[in-house]
């Protein structure tokens, strides 16, 4: 849902990489690059939020967040 400020119109979106040390990684660089890699994932698909890297792929996750 998009939101204004000062009368302009913004489009709120995250996309999120997770890695998870030390089952993903043995430094924080590779670390880091797999949780890149992750999140550039999460930006490819349509409709998922996060993804977490995992050695054997990508595990996709979707959630929505409202206003009260």
């Amino acid at each position: 849902q998009p939101f204004r400020v000062d009368g302009r119109e913004f489009n709120l979106t995250i996309s999120v990489g997770i890695s998870i040390n030390p089952t993903d990684s043995d430094s924080a660089e590779l670390m880091m690059s797999h949780a890149d890699a992750a999140m550039y994932k999460a930006k490819e698909q349509v409709e998922i939020d996060f993804v977490i890297f995992q050695m054997t792929g990508y595990i996709s996750y979707s959630f929505v967040i409202t206003a009260t």
